[in-house]
């Protein structure tokens, strides 16, 4: 009765649904209306750039993905109060090498276990890390910490992480990461674009993405092998804006479907976990209000990043030196996987205190800037508000002194394939833009660390791309240069 009610009363108080304009010359300028006003800066933008056929069909098929993105959850957060709108996205798929594309889902698996490997080395890694630890104090408590788990044993022998490895970027990210919902999603807007213009839009011209199932699978699989039915898989957030909060819902409610309702996920703010979690004293399980079993924990937070969490920026360095892969690597049978590894990873150099090649490298970047880019490596504080440096902004940052080179690294530059696309954004469009893509490619790992077996790898049909300004050095989907995107191959 109450429900039936409630209803009622909106239905009577409810003011009519306004109709928007029929046609484009019934827009007026500045116009309010819901729609024409949202759209208004972009109807004046194509119209500077297009004949009106061309516009009339554009609108429509720009209009259309807006309103399939809300209605199917292509969704982020767009301010503090909790209020959400479609994420920016290219109207179209952009044009990817095929070769290159099934080239880095391939290798995806080799990745996935030489970080599990090398994280396995911890003495390796300390020594290789050894000028990082001296500096940074930060860093070297956080190693103590973990050189003080070592002490103790494994207690919780298996280990589950989410990766992706970024091409353009080249860089492997496994801490928390974007992308787990909005990937698919970017991908089925796609397809439903392409059948809207009779384009071909099969498997073989736009790879399947499933990335919210892959991971709800590799979660679902770690919960099973935690082989208790009662516990939890956790999801913590730093706060309740996090932009991928929503996307840890969508990877949940894949785990609810996959399990028939049998897992249960349970979200906690970090602040809240501090609270309410507790540790086992014997088998160092964690505990959640005192009484259930957590199996599972997804961070989806970040921390201060001078963390033995974070070691993947300085990886980027460590696996392009002489013999690192090829030490995770020792079976001839895994030759393979070396050749594929080095074929994907950019040079990179260490210019800190003692490096031998240091000197070398920083010669040749004053001679030739803009063949080099040059990173901050997360460790310690960045005390501009810049981190990465292109051009002659490199040789002003050389200017540090010489102990502030162990913050920094260098890379070469790379220089991809520039597409044409259309970039929609929830208040305005840039239509026609020159545009280079990044391609990320999503894996989970389940392993263990006490023996170093590999329990399962969960790659394919799991990817991200996003396209940024071709004028632009630097992308990012929340400064307004990037947009969601799909590889089309070619």
């Amino acid at each position: 009765m109450n429900i039936l009610f409630l209803f009622a009363i909106c239905l009577i108080f409810l003011p009519p649904l306004a109709e928007g304009p029929r046609n484009l010359e019934d827009i007026p300028s500045g116009s309010t209306n819901s729609e024409a006003g949202v759209c208004f800066k972009l109807f004046e933008k194509i119209k500077e750039n297009a004949q009106q056929n061309d516009f009339q069909f554009l609108v429509g098929q720009i209009l259309g993905a807006q309103k399939w993105a809300l209605a199917n959850g292509l969704t982020q957060r767009v301010s503090l109060f909790g209020a959400f709108n479609f994420a920016p996205f290219s109207l179209f798929p952009s044009p990817f090498p095929r070769a290159l594309f099934h080239k880095a889902v391939d290798v995806q698996k080799s990745l996935q276990l030489l970080y599990f490997r090398a994280m396995l080395d911890f003495d390796f890694l300390k020594e290789m890390h050894r000028d990082v630890i001296e500096t940074n104090e930060k860093f070297r408590q956080m190693v103590d910490l973990t050189e003080n788990c070592y002490k103790y044993g494994h207690k919780q022998p298996l280990i589950w992480f989410c990766q992706r490895a970024d091409y353009m970027t080249h860089q492997i990210n496994a801490g928390p990461i974007g992308g787990l919902g909005i990937s698919s999603r970017v991908t089925m807007l796609h397809q439903h674009v392409l059948s809207m213009t009779n384009a071909d839009n099969s498997p073989a011209a736009l790879p399947p993405n499933h990335t919210d199932t892959m991971v709800a699978k590799a979660l679902y699989m770690a919960w099973n092998a935690f082989g208790n039915s009662e516990a939890v898989i956790l999801f913590i957030h730093a706060h309740s804006f996090d932009t991928r909060l929503n996307e840890s819902h969508q990877v949940a409610n894949e785990v609810e479907r996959i399990s028939n309702g049998q897992t249960k996920c349970v979200f906690l703010l970090l602040s809240e976990a501090v609270e309410r979690l507790t540790r086992h004293p014997e088998n160092f399980s964690l505990i959640l209000d005192g009484k259930i079993l957590v199996a599972v924990v997804h961070n989806c937070y970040t921390v201060d990043r001078a963390t033995p969490d974070h070691f993947e920026f300085i990886f980027e360095i460590l696996f392009t030196m002489p013999g690192v892969v090829e030490r995770f690597f020792p079976r001839p049978e895994e030759a393979h996987m070396v050749k594929a590894i080095r074929e994907v990873l950019t040079k990179s150099w260490s210019i800190g205190e003692g490096n031998e090649e240091a000197e070398e490298i920083i010669k040749k970047v004053k001679i030739n800037p803009e063949n080099y880019v040059m990173k901050w490596n997360e460790c310690g504080n960045c005390e501009s508000k810049e981190k990465i440096f292109f051009g002659d902004k490199i040789i002003q940052k050389l200017e540090m002194p010489n102990f502030e080179r162990n913050r920094y690294f260098i890379m070469e530059k790379l220089r991809p394939a520039q597409v044409k696309n259309h970039f929609i954004f929830p208040d305005s469009a840039l239509l026609n833009v020159a545009a280079t893509p990044e391609l990320g490619i999503f894996g989970c790992f389940l392993g263990n660390i006490e023996d170093g077996t590999v329990l399962h790898q969960f790659s394919g049909e799991a990817h991200q791309m996003k396209t940024k300004l071709a004028s632009e050095n630097e992308g990012g989907i929340w400064k307004g240069k990037s947009v969601y995107d799909s590889p089309l191959l070619v």
